[in-house]
């Protein structure tokens, strides 16, 4: 049986992921799953993850990981469609070293979602797509992360992604999965991209 597509968008906001996730969306006939979900049982972590300052980088993390399971169990387990997902755990790993967490806290973060990602392997081809700018096309929004952090550590953090990748082979959802660099420097292009990221090229 042909397996469905699982194509995951990653970068630091404000550079098109929203807009490329509803393009190659109607390309492939897939839903679009935006993570934090703020449309699953609970979608309320959504406020509270973005917008929250009073609680610790590790919990926030977990209650990003929480929210990630749910979409897991509630959708991708059983949909019957592609699914493009607008960020995914990378970014916890991303913006949680960023915020402090310390080697074991990030390794158990990735842990976690690694063995649950797992049962993705016969269900899913996993393409995983690094966006990177120079800089970001509109101006900061107004989540927790835009206002704390740097955006171009951000930036750079999804760039080191694609290159431990590379190196060590390691693996975010499935053994299978291909992992690819989006230069929106380079390509501006919308169907461009959409059409690399379906291409068979990759790493």
């Amino acid at each position: 049986m042909d397996k469905h597509k699982l194509v995951i968008l990653e970068s630091a906001d404000n550079l098109g992921k929203s807009t490329i996730s509803k393009q190659l969306s109607t390309m492939i006939n897939a839903s679009i799953l935006q993570q934090p979900s703020a449309s699953n049982t609970l979608g309320f972590l959504r406020g509270i993850v973005k917008g929250k300052t009073s609680i610790s980088p590790f919990e926030r993390q977990l209650l990003h990981t929480i929210s990630h399971t749910v979409d897991l169990y509630e959708t991708m387990l059983y949909s019957d469609t592609n699914i493009v997902m607008d960020r995914s755990y990378i970014s916890a790993l991303i913006y949680g070293e960023l915020s402090g967490l310390d080697e074991f806290e990030l390794s158990l973060i990735y842990d976690i979602h690694h063995r649950l990602y797992s049962k993705l392997q016969d269900k899913y081809d996993v393409t995983i797509c690094i966006m990177t700018r120079s800089r970001p096309f509109a101006s900061k929004d107004n989540s927790f992360y835009e206002k704390t952090l740097n955006w171009d550590d951000i930036n750079n953090g999804y760039l080191k992604v694609f290159e431990n990748q590379k190196s060590i082979k390691q693996s975010y959802f499935t053994k299978t999965e291909t992992i690819k660099l989006i230069d929106r420097d380079k390509m501006l292009n919308d169907n461009e991209i959409c059409e690399f990221i379906l291409s068979s090229k990759g790493v």
